[in-house]
């Protein structure tokens, strides 16, 4: 929608979220927001909504016909006309209807099913959105702090240079030094605004309206915190991940449809009853009709249900395959990231390096290139810690969504 600025009068497009109050501090609330309003979410509640129209379409009884006709309307003659009235209502004598509705059934499952797997899609989505981006704040502080370091460093180094105690090509280095420090705070800033503005659309709010407050969960997975044991999953996936169960029953109701064309075969009979009136002589008109299976034996209609049948079976067996794999595959991910995390204290370590060697630089005991080495080194192992926290949420939620768990297990 377009709202006009009464100061500027510019317009400009505001979002219908913008107006609500909403704010996401926690992975469990952004989930929560993406299920009630994404429109991924609208979507799968829609496919069950078509679903179960598309089965009363398919099954539904047929309307009753009524026929009033006069014949031979001539008033120049004294015969006297023929006047019919009768009703006539398609009568189903096969099981293609109830095959037709057990098939409905199944369809609705599939569909159910399906919305199942946007949904569990979804959270994966949002969870991995979420993860990046505290991902992406956490390089961006340690950027900020890197680049403050370094400009202390150029701070000092100028001053000194100034009372000629080192040469201007050595304040000059920590200056550029300095430069290169901020181009990389710069540009994990604008990582920090595209990861927000991935989960923002994920979630259909603006970036704003995210918090994060529960940043010091991701920042609390350190090399030495303790972490769940990986384990396989092989035998799990299979049994609770919607995807199957959708093939399953597509699988189901192409059968109940390849049974339902066979009976087709039998043509549906329609019972015709009514009354004929010639001038004072009444009748009573009973017919049955029924078309014969000479031309069109619906031998098109069989061959495709059963050609569809084979391929759902297939699909069915591809699908139970590609997810034993997928959970095999990101169980395996998982447990490498977990069995060897990085060395403990590194981050403390090199923090504690690169403190040191600031102090033994304003002494005298190093030089300028080692002290900006020892700063890389801290800002080095900081980022590899954090890689490897958000490498080991990334893994978890990639298992989750191969074994149908919810993203918001612990």
């Amino acid at each position: 929608m377009l709202a006009m600025d009464a100061t500027l009068g510019a317009q400009r497009v505001v979002s219908p979220v913008a107006v609500a109050d909403v704010r996401i501090s926690t992975l469990a609330e952004a989930l929560r927001r993406a299920r009630t309003a994404a429109p991924v979410a609208e979507l799968a509640r829609a496919q069950v909504a078509i679903a179960r129209g598309r089965v009363r379409e398919e099954t539904q009884w047929a309307n009753p016909e009524l026929l009033y006709r006069r014949e031979d309307l001539n008033a120049n003659t004294s015969v006297p006309g023929d006047i019919f009235a009768e009703a006539s209502v398609p009568f189903p004598i096969t099981g293609r209807r109830l095959a037709l509705r057990s098939a409905g059934g199944e369809a609705v499952a599939r569909a159910r099913a399906d919305s199942t797997t946007l949904l569990a899609q979804l959270d994966a989505d949002v969870a991995t959105a979420w993860w990046a981006m505290l991902r992406a704040e956490a390089l961006l502080e340690a950027m900020r702090s890197f680049r403050a370091n370094v400009d202390s460093i150029a701070v000092y180094d100028s001053l000194r240079a100034a009372e000629g105690a080192i040469a201007e090509v050595v304040a000059l280095r920590a200056r550029v030094e300095g430069d290169r420090a901020t181009l990389a705070e710069v540009t994990a800033a604008a990582e920090v605004a595209r990861a927000r503005a991935t989960l923002a659309q994920l979630l259909a709010l603006h970036a704003d309206s995210l918090d994060a407050s529960d940043r010091d969960a991701f920042t609390a997975l350190l090399p030495d915190a303790p972490t769940a044991p990986a384990t396989s999953t092989s035998n799990v996936a299979p049994l609770r991940r919607p995807e199957l169960v959708a093939a399953e029953a597509a699988e189901r109701e192409l059968r109940r449809r390849v049974q339902g064309e066979r009976w087709a075969l039998v043509p549906d009979v329609t019972l015709n009853a009514g009354t004929k009136r010639t001038g004072p002589l009444r009748y009573t008109v009973l017919a049955v009709g029924m078309p014969f299976p000479i031309f069109n034996r619906n031998e098109g209609a069989r061959e495709r249900a059963a050609g569809e049948l084979l391929a759902a079976a297939a699909t069915r067996r591809a699908v139970a395959q590609r997810m034993s794999r997928e959970a095999e595959a990101a169980n395996a991910a998982r447990l490498a990231l977990r069995r060897t995390p990085p060395p403990r204290q590194l981050a403390a370590r090199a923090a504690d390096a690169a403190r040191i060697a600031r102090a033994a630089y304003r002494e005298g005991g190093i030089g300028q290139l080692e002290l900006l080495e020892a700063q890389r080194a801290a800002v080095a192992a900081r980022e590899a810690i954090v890689r490897w926290a958000a490498e080991v949420r990334l893994a978890d939620v990639a298992w989750r969504r191969a074994t149908g768990q919810s993203q918001e297990t612990p």
